[in-house]
């Protein structure tokens, strides 16, 4: 009983002194939601054996699926960056409050490892 009392205690002063209602982290990525509402996700993540094919003098992956670690209540404002051997860059993002798509872009046609990181920031409630 003592503990649970210190738990919710805690809980209190962190959402007075910081804001912070909840934070945690699963498979998909990590996450923070403040009292005000807003919610910042990020994540990284290696894709092995991207195959790129070809239109014009791009090069192109499939198209890559990621689901948040939590649900946005709206679609949120996000930013993927992408890093290889050599210059990769991310085309044709969308995203909805559950997941977001993204191809990788590349100038050259050979199979690559790619690191993706990610960050979103939108509301919870």
């Amino acid at each position: 009983m003592q503990a649970k009392k210190e738990m919710q205690a805690i809980k209190a002063l962190n959402e007075k002194v910081a804001g912070i209602v909840e934070s945690g982290s699963n498979a998909n990525g990590s996450w923070v939601k403040f009292s005000d509402g807003t919610m910042m996700q990020w994540g990284r993540k290696t894709l092995q054996n991207v195959e790129f094919a070809q239109t014009g003098g791009i090069y192109y992956s499939q198209m890559q699926v990621f689901s948040f670690p939590q649900v946005f209540i709206q679609n949120p404002s996000i930013s993927i960056s992408g890093t290889t051997a050599n210059m990769c860059w991310i085309g044709n993002s969308t995203s909805n409050t559950e997941q977001f798509t993204f191809n990788v872009l590349h100038s050259i046609e050979t199979t690559r490892t790619v690191l993706i990181e990610w960050q979103a920031i939108g509301r919870w409630k």
